[in-house]
Parts: structure tokens; C-alpha cells; sequence
């Protein structure tokens, strides 16, 4: 479910001598606060905005530059992965050892994996989404900036005038971009943070929602409504259940929820009754990234006042 691309590491790269390789491209984002000068180690993460939908890993070990590449990646992350091990290896004075490949000399490797072959690889492992479905009813695929979930729902949606395989893949790596760069196409939009809740049961995720604003409703455990000194705390897919709430669905799991009036609010908030002690302890959702994952972007500031 993942292709990589080895280099042999000679010596430390910073990210800015990576970013201001030649072979680089001037729009390069990383997901994560890094400084120029900050030698590269242990899991990056490169996307093109509004062109990556899985992105590109980069993964540091004591030997070798590992760049790596997820089923449904775009295009653009294809093109961006050959760059970065072009730029990798040139830095380096080393060879390029594809997946599935000889090692290659830096001029052998430009030659052979091009925009061509970026086209034709972003089919790579699209096929496999159906099979994984016979084993879960949704699959979280990590995007450049956040997660997508695909499963039947999205399927169907994609699959109705029987797409061939090449349409296929272009339709969900569509759908990943989309979902990655929404809060840019879409006026208004919010991102709340995600965030751990301990309460007496254990601890869950949770997100807060406050009327008046239109936002990105993610997945979690459960949804938090304040209204005054009253807290409450909702199953998350009871919630979304509400007659009174429009909801703009995204993926299996994601909708953009459009503001709740103060007065639809507080009805919403008697229908769902009780009410529950506000949490003991909360944070910020900060998991450690995974060769595969990439965390998940968040608004700061006004979400996490809600708490003091």
C-alpha cells in the first residue's frame, strides 16, 4: 500500500538546503513548524497545496532517506516525491534506489521517472480500496493535512456511471484534495480542534461545537455544546441525526455543518437533556506521526478558550 524511494545518506541535510534545491519546487509545504536550519530527522511530511492529496513522507534513519508514497496519491505528490529524491541525492553525491527498481545515478532516475510516470503511478493500489471494505465499513486514509474516510457511501457516490479505473482513481484522489484544502474553498469555514476529554467512563475525543459558526465536523467520539455555565456532551452520531442541523456531507464519516442559530442551539441542546459534569482534564489531540499519518491541521486559540 506504499511505494518508497531509498537514498543513501552521506551526510545531513537541513530543510533549507532540501527547499532550496533546484530541483524543488518554489510551493513546497511541509506539515509541522520547521526552521531552515533544522537538520531533517526521524517522519516529515511534503504536499503541493491545492495539488496533494496524500503528500509525501520522509522518513531519516542513520543510513538512508526514505521518501514515501501512499495508494491515492495525486500526480503532483508523484512528481513532488522524484524532486525531493533528486534534490536528496544530488546533496548527498548518492544513488537512488527506487521500489521494484535498479539503483539509478541522479540522470538515470530524471530520465525514467517523470511527469509520464507520475500520471500513469497514481493508479498504484486504488483498486484495493474495494477489498478493504469487505474488512471495515470505512477506511482512514491520512492526507497531506487531514484524514479521509472512505467507504460505501463515498464508493457508491464515485461509482455510479461505472467509471474505468483511471477515472476511478482521479475521482478519489479528487475527493482526498478536496478535503485537505477545504477550509481554503470554502467561505467561513472553521476547523475546530480536536481534543481528549477524560470524563468518568475514560477519555474520549471530542469537538466542540458553538452556534453561529460554519464549520468542519470531524470524526470523533463525542460532540461538546455550551451554552452559559451548561455543558453537554453528545454521542457524535446521534447528533448529526438532528432534523434541525444542515449538514453537508464529505466523506463517510465528515460533513461541513453550516452555522446553528442561538435559538436553534439551545433547542437542540434541551432535545439532547442531560447534562453532563465538564470534563476533569482536556488537550489538545497531538498523536505522534506514523509513516502513513499526517496530523491532523487545527485552529488555535478560540476553540481551546472554551475550557478556561
Amino acid at each position: 500500500m506504499s511505494y518508497h524511494i531509498i537514498i543513501n545518506k552521506n551526510q545531513n541535510i537541513t530543510y533549507g538546503q532540501l527547499l532550496k534545491n533546484s530541483f524543488v519546487p518554489n510551493n513546497v509545504c511541509i506539515n509541522g513548524k520547521v526552521e531552515p536550519d533544522e537538520v531533517i530527522v526521524g517522519y516529515s511530511k511534503f504536499y503541493l497545496e491545492n495539488e496533494s492529496s496524500r503528500g509525501v513522507a520522509l522518513t531519516v534513519s542513520d543510513t538512508a532517506y526514505d521518501v514515501e508514497l501512499n495508494i491515492c496519491a495525486s500526480t503532483g505528490d508523484y512528481v513532488l516525491a522524484a524532486k525531493l529524491a533528486l534534490a536528496i541525492a544530488q546533496i548527498n553525491n548518492s544513488i537512488i534506489s527506487p521500489e521494484f527498481d535498479d539503483e539509478l545515478s541522479l540522470d538515470q532516475f530524471e530520465v525514467q521517472y517523470n511527469s509520464a510516470w507520475a500520471h500513469l503511478s497514481r493508479l498504484n493500489g486504488v483498486d484495493t480500496l474495494r477489498f478493504l471494505l469487505e474488512k471495515s465499513d470505512e477506511v482512514m486514509l491520512p492526507g497531506c493535512i487531514r484524514p479521509f474516510y472512505f467507504g460505501n457511501y463515498v464508493l457508491n457516490k464515485l461509482s455510479q456511471d461505472q467509471p474505468d479505473e483511471g477515472q476511478f482513481a482521479d475521482r478519489v484522489i479528487d475527493e482526498i484534495r478536496k478535503i485537505q484544502f477545504i477550509d481554503q474553498a470554502t467561505e467561513d469555514l472553521e476547523v475546530p480542534t480536536l481534543m481528549d476529554a477524560n470524563f468518568p467512563e475514560g477519555v474520549q475525543t471530542v469537538q466542540i461545537i458553538l452556534p453561529e459558526y460554519k464549520l468542519l465536523l470531524q470524526k470523533s467520539d463525542l460532540i461538546i455544546l455550551r451554552m452559559g455555565s451548561e455543558i453537554l456532551k453528545v454521542d457524535r452520531q446521534r447528533f448529526i441525526q438532528h432534523p434541525s442541523l444542515v449538514l453537508e456531507r464529505l466523506d463517510e464519516v465528515q460533513y461541513i455543518l453550516q452555522p446553528i442559530e442561538k435559538d436553534t442551539y439551545l433547542k437542540i441542546m434541551r432535545y439532547f437533556s442531560s447534562i453532563d459534569v465538564q470534563p476533569e482534564q482536556v488537550k489538545r489531540v497531538e498523536p505522534a506521526p506514523l509513516e502513513t499519518e499526517a496530523p491532523t491541521k487545527v485552529i488555535e486559540g478560540k476553540w481551546w478558550q472554551f475550557w478556561r
